[in-house]
């Protein structure tokens, strides 16, 4: 394909470009394409000052660019060092390999590497009733029934045994199941604010009611609470916010072959994050179908930043609603800039106009502009990670509330028996 009209003697200058998501969308074979994307009018601006046409050229292995075992180079980079290409026509990463076969021009843009994946979304949960507690306390609840349904079956049986001389055999059994059937309801009666007819009238039966009457109360209130807050307050839990905690997940990452994130994570240290990621990679050059399976939720996306806020921009463009969150920042920003041969002479042109079109902002408005919604899907993500401090409630957070108890039932005692001694 070629671009700009020509004014000065031929051959045109040939640029070597590839699918960028985001910046550049190439359709087509590599033989018959069409390209477009918001890196076209920066191309134009360029080929436009420095007076010249130029024919884009695409890869027959559609790579960027890696060293091979017997040191060549693919792609890009292997155009550029085999002298096939005048130049990069898409921004490519720089690193110490690249260097020593290329020349960088200009920096072009920074774009740290991020992971986006589709934001979950809140659904019926069945056993939403139990989460207030955590299994400690439910445990805890459960063992406390227990216990006080035997302690009032064990003191109503004591104290019915001195009555039982009195008694025939047949009203002692009676009598012993009628212990149990009040004290089943006294015990299960209370935690469900249910009221009984049937009031303890022994002493020891009261005290031991009444402490699991105030226990239930606490219980019961502090459960309503939380229970509400989390209804009212839906949270939801974002699937990973690191890369150590995608890797707690089986969610697959796509990733561009021979990427700066797929060159990054093959040279990553055994047993290092980004080493471990690889059984969970998807590594391909159908950026259409990566694109197609990141939307449908089927992987999670692995790329820079600013590719990742097109996705998202595309799919606000068609739902108007934000779909999709980008995790914490996983690499620093990485810097990117055209490519040419070791010694070009056109270096100094290209990157004298890159620069002046840097310093009046006009790089950033082309690259920019077109994925402001995009930003605000991921800005307002917030909203969604500030939620999600709500949490089943532990035994420690308790412990205020039975001290204020405590501490009245204390007062209350004191002004008792100072009542009694005063008297």
């Amino acid at each position: 394909m070629r671009l700009g009209v020509p004014r000065a003697s031929p051959p045109c200058l040939r640029m070597a470009v590839l699918n960028w998501i985001g910046l550049l969308a190439l359709r087509g074979n590599p033989k018959n394409f069409t390209v477009s994307g918001p890196l076209l009018p920066l191309l134009d601006i360029m080929i436009e000052k420095m007076n010249v046409c130029v024919d884009l050229v695409v890869p027959s292995d559609l790579q960027y660019g890696t060293q091979l075992d017997n040191g060549s180079w693919t792609g890009i980079v292997g155009q550029l060092a085999s002298k096939k290409v005048d130049m990069s026509g898409v921004p490519v990463l720089i690193n110490t390999k690249r260097n020593k076969v290329v020349d960088p021009g200009f920096p072009v843009m920074g774009d740290p590497v991020s992971l986006s994946y589709i934001r979950p979304a809140q659904r019926a949960d069945l056993a939403g009733f139990v989460k207030p507690f955590t299994l400690q306390v439910w445990s805890s609840l459960l063992a406390g029934l227990v216990v006080v349904l035997v302690g009032l079956v064990v003191v109503q049986v004591s104290d019915a045994r001195l009555y039982e001389h009195n008694i025939s055999a047949k009203e002692s059994q009676a009598g012993k199941r009628e212990a149990l059937w009040a004290a089943l309801q006294w015990t299960v009666a209370a935690p469900l604010a249910q009221a009984w007819w049937r009031e303890p009238r022994e002493g020891q039966v009261r005290l031991l009611a009444g402490i699991w009457l105030l226990s239930s109360f606490v219980l019961a209130t502090v459960y309503r609470s939380n229970l509400k807050a989390m209804l009212i307050l839906p949270h939801f839990n974002l699937p990973f916010n690191s890369i150590d905690e995608f890797l707690q997940t089986d969610i697959k990452c796509f990733v561009v072959e021979s990427s700066v994130v797929h060159e990054s994570i093959k040279a990553s240290t055994p047993g290092t994050a980004l080493h471990r990621m690889k059984k969970q990679l998807i590594v391909h050059t159908e950026d259409q179908l990566a694109v197609k399976d990141f939307l449908e939720g089927k992987y999670a996306g692995m790329a820079g930043y600013y590719s990742l806020l097109t996705v998202v921009q595309f799919s606000f463009d068609k739902t108007k609603t934000c779909r999709y969150y980008v995790a914490d920042t996983l690499f620093g920003s990485l810097t990117f800039s055209f490519l040419f041969p070791k010694g070009s002479k056109l270096k100094p042109k290209v990157d004298y106009i890159v620069s002046t079109l840097k310093d009046t902002g006009i790089v950033d408005h082309l690259l920019r502009t077109n994925v402001q919604e995009a930003k605000e899907c991921v800005q307002s993500q917030a909203s969604i990670t500030l939620d999600t401090t709500l949490r089943p409630l532990a035994l420690g957070d308790f412990f205020g509330v039975y001290f204020l108890y405590g501490a009245g039932i204390l007062t209350a005692i004191f002004a008792f028996l100072m009542e009694l001694c005063l008297r």
